[in-house]
Order: C-alpha cells, then structure tokens, then sequence
C-alpha cells in the first residue's frame, strides 16, 4: 500500500510532501450517533406501544385512524428522532464524497 492509498483511508491527503488531515466530522462517531437515534425511533414505537410496527396502509382507515390517535406522542417521538438521525446520516454521506474527492484530486 502506497503512502498516499493510506492516507486516503485515514483521511489525510498528501499534497507537495506534507500531510493534511481531511477537516470534517469522525465518520465511525456520525455512523453511531446514526445507528443510535435510528434503532431508538424503531424501539420507540415497538416497546412503548406494544405493536411491533405501524398499521398497514392497506389496512382501512377505521384500523388506522384509532391507532394513530392512540399513539399519537410515540409516533410523535418516533420522528422527530428518525429526522434526528437524518442529520448525521447526511454529514457521514457529504463527508465522504468530500474525503473521496480530495484523495482522487
């Protein structure tokens, strides 16, 4: 492996001789922060409601409509943290083209 395929993986680019570490956020902790709020938006609705998933759309709207008004903090919580774990999901994704482009150029 060549000095600059390993910096490319560690996230450095070598440019004129000197080393450059990549500024952006640590993917491995974007991926756990990610992995975190996502599982903890399915456990929500899974744990706290006793159902194990939302109704089906197909089902009709007199089995919907009362289990969303049941429901309806859990499924609240329930995205606010799936769009929580949008926001590291969306840094790890623009963190890495940018890590990709710098290592290819």
């Amino acid at each position: 492996m060549t000095t600059q395929n390993a910096a490319a993986i560690d996230g450095r680019a070598h440019r004129n001789g000197t080393e450059h570490r990549h500024r952006s956020p640590n993917l491995g902790l974007l991926a756990v922060i990610f992995t975190v709020l996502k599982l903890a938006s399915l456990g929500v609705m899974s744990i706290f409601t006793g159902n194990p998933a939302f109704t089906s759309p197909q089902q009709p709207p007199n089995e919907i409509v009362p289990y969303f008004q049941t429901y309806a903090a859990w499924v609240l919580w329930c995205a606010f943290l799936q769009f929580g774990s949008a926001i590291p999901f969306g840094l790890f994704a623009v963190s890495t083209v940018s890590r990709l482009r710098s290592s290819v150029s």
